[in-house]
């Protein structure tokens, strides 16, 4: 068997109860917000589709090799704040985009900013518009709904606010996500290509793994952080905010409009007249220009309706969830029962939390101007095959029910998932693709102890510890 060497930050060889103090010690000063991002310690490269097209017509797509590296790069933090350097780009092979858009994700050479310790705004909430309103694990930005257009928008008026999940989701690639103008790839709705393959037909000939998986029978992991430092998560959490219950479809309780006749004639229902004509918009399904509104293409189509879902106004709720046992509130990344993005898709029409305007303003270009201390995976706790190195990292850890793994030098391999005991008795075991950078270890069955986590794939073995509470 391939020994393993286990390294630690203080001693490079402990015992199993050394293991477990230390893990625990440590998990005391490293919050998620420090240890959930996915760090490329392997000089990983992006890639990308690229369309053929001759005399106008697509002929298929090739893919192109970059120098430029993937994930995150650098994190740091203080008491305050948390420092995630990351290029902007994807793990997963990204593009086409089949709306025509021309531009191709590239470096964007990122600093956000994250606050440590978030506060609910109890005055005024920020709003915010065709911006970054948050980050992935992976380093690459949340934008909120808008695609930045209005179908009225001369003069003073802006009315009927297009949505990007809708009017621009042909252009998503598999991983649900675009660049715009200047390279700066993108998320508007969930970043899986589970929910790309139910809403359009990218995945079919562009096939890519995407961020997570939707996975109904767990409890989704982590995926991201909001610029006002509270978390986000994918669409399955626990029934009740107590962390009880059944894992659910969480339901975003924002609802479309009922127009009459299908008219947009009225912002709202219950509005006593009409708009003036010139600033109604078009007909539910009608096609203008070569464009098509349907029902959810704008802003106006929507309206929150306390208690249709589980969510606030906000997109969020407090709840008790696996990275934080104590409860925290947190945003989630909504779709519908079919598993399509839906709207607002990770945040609403403001933040819950208070925003500093100057992090919101840099869109992921900060300085760090403080002293800070640097995270690498390996300060929580990294089991390393001597041959293969360190390629798994869980959290939370400890964990009660639920662990992400992440799996990062095993995309697109067939691979076994163990756990096991001190003694070597294995507990559970399931074969699994990786075609996600984020896998869900369901630990509800396992009783409180030490286990190690091992992944047996094509090219290798690997493992990690792992402490359940």
């Amino acid at each position: 068997m391939t020994s393993l060497k286990f390294h630690f930050m203080i001693k490079k060889s402990l015992t199993l109860f050394g293991l477990a103090s230390c893990l625990l010690a440590q998990a005391q000063n490293q919050a998620p917000e420090v240890t959930s991002w996915i760090q490329n310690t392997e000089g990983k490269t992006h890639s990308r589709y690229e369309l053929i097209i001759n005399k106008k017509d697509t002929v298929g797509a090739n893919t192109v090799e970059t120098n430029d590296e993937v994930n995150v790069q650098l994190v740091q933090y203080s008491n305050n704040y948390v420092y995630v350097q990351a290029t902007g780009l994807p793990e997963y092979q990204v593009g086409p985009y089949l709306d025509g858009n021309p531009s191709q994700a590239s470096d964007q050479g990122y600093t956000w900013k994250i606050p440590r310790n978030p506060q609910e705004e109890t005055g005024t909430k920020t709003t915010f518009d065709a911006m970054a309103i948050g980050v992935l694990v992976d380093g690459t930005p949340i934008y909120d709904p808008s695609d930045d257009q209005y179908y009225i928008s001369s003069g003073p008026q802006q009315l009927w606010q297009r949505n990007a999940g809708i009017m621009e989701l042909e252009g998503q690639d598999c991983g649900g996500g675009h660049p715009q103008q200047q390279g700066a790839y993108h998320h508007h709705i969930v970043p899986s290509s589970d929910a790309m393959t139910v809403a359009t037909d990218v995945c079919v000939d562009y096939p890519a793994e995407g961020l997570m998986t939707l996975d109904a029978s767990k409890h989704s992991p982590l995926i991201g952080f909001a610029i006002d430092g509270y978390p986000i998560y994918g669409p399955y959490g626990y029934e009740n905010t107590d962390g009880t219950g059944e894992i659910v479809r969480i339901q975003s309780s924002y609802v479309t409009r009922s127009y009459p006749n299908g008219k947009r004639t009225r912002l709202n229902e219950n509005d006593p007249q009409d708009l003036p004509q010139d600033l109604q918009g078009p007909d539910v399904d009608e096609t203008v220009n070569g464009k098509t509104y349907p029902l959810g293409a704008f802003y106006e189509d929507y309206y929150y309706q306390s208690g249709a879902g589980h969510l606030d106004e906000y997109n969020g709720r407090f709840a008790v969830t696996p990275e934080y046992p104590n409860g925290t509130y947190c945003y989630y990344a909504t779709i519908n029962a079919d598993m399509t993005p839906a709207y607002p898709y990770f945040i609403g029409e403001a933040f819950y939390g208070k925003v500093d305007q100057s992090i919101l303003n840099a869109r992921g270009l900060n300085t760090v101007s403080e002293p800070v201390e640097t995270f690498t995976p390996g300060d929580v706790l990294a089991v390393e095959d001597e041959e293969q190195g360190n390629a798994l990292i869980s959290y939370p850890n400890p964990a009660t029910d639920f662990s992400s793994l992440q799996m990062a030098n095993l995309m697109g391999q067939n691979v076994e998932i163990s756990i096991l005991d001190g003694m070597g008795i294995t507990y559970q075991v399931e074969k699994v693709h990786v075609n996600t950078m984020i896998h869900q270890l369901d630990l509800r069955k396992l009783a409180t102890g030490n286990y190690i986590v091992q992944v047996v794939g094509e090219q290798g073995t690997y493992s990690t510890q792992l402490i359940v509470q």
